[in-house]
């Protein structure tokens, strides 16, 4: 089994994700970026977003130990999403023995479908947690695509998140 992540840091790195075009209901209400950050934040045990003051060649990091995101630039949703979805990580399944990492052990059986999906790691560091959170990225911004780069992931994914009706409600919440 693997454990990835080094130094209690997780990277996005890669090229800067976009969000898909959807059309514009005319009924639905706008809601700020912010706003989504906002409500991220407290559903996710008022993670904090912040920005910049980090010196990795990345687009944003997870910090496991201080439990913190920091994104490159101010407001931006794939990247948050991305790292978000390392928290998710440690929320759903908790850190290696020493605190330091975070378990990837539930994610193994799926390692094809994340690894192809996965944005570039750290040196020395697997890519397979890089996968799980570009999917969170994916089902959370795009779940159509989510689907059909990782279908049975997702149904695993589904499952765990059942058995946490809090965060299974505060990622359908943020999808809208």
């Amino acid at each position: 089994a693997e454990l990835g992540g080094t130094s209690g840091e997780v990277g996005f790195r890669g090229a800067r994700p976009t969000l898909p075009n959807q059309p514009q209901v005319q009924t639905a209400e706008l809601v700020r970026k912010s706003q989504i950050l906002r409500d991220l934040s407290k559903n996710l045990n008022f993670i904090p977003f912040r920005v910049g003051r980090f010196l990795q060649r990345a687009l944003g990091i997870y910090k496991i130990k201080p439990e913190a995101i920091r994104t490159k630039m101010a407001l931006d949703i794939p990247v948050a999403m991305h790292e978000a979805g390392h928290h998710i990580n440690k929320l759903l399944w908790g850190t290696g023995r020493t605190g330091e990492t975070l378990n990837w052990r539930p994610l193994a059986p799926f390692r094809g479908e994340l690894v192809a999906i996965a944005t570039k790691p750290r040196a020395g560091q697997s890519k397979l947690p890089e996968g799980f959170a570009e999917f969170v990225r994916l089902y959370i911004t795009d779940p159509a695509e989510a689907r059909q780069k990782a279908p049975n992931f997702l149904t695993f994914f589904e499952n765990e998140l059942a058995r946490e009706p809090g965060l299974q409600e505060s990622l359908k919440y943020t999808q809208e």
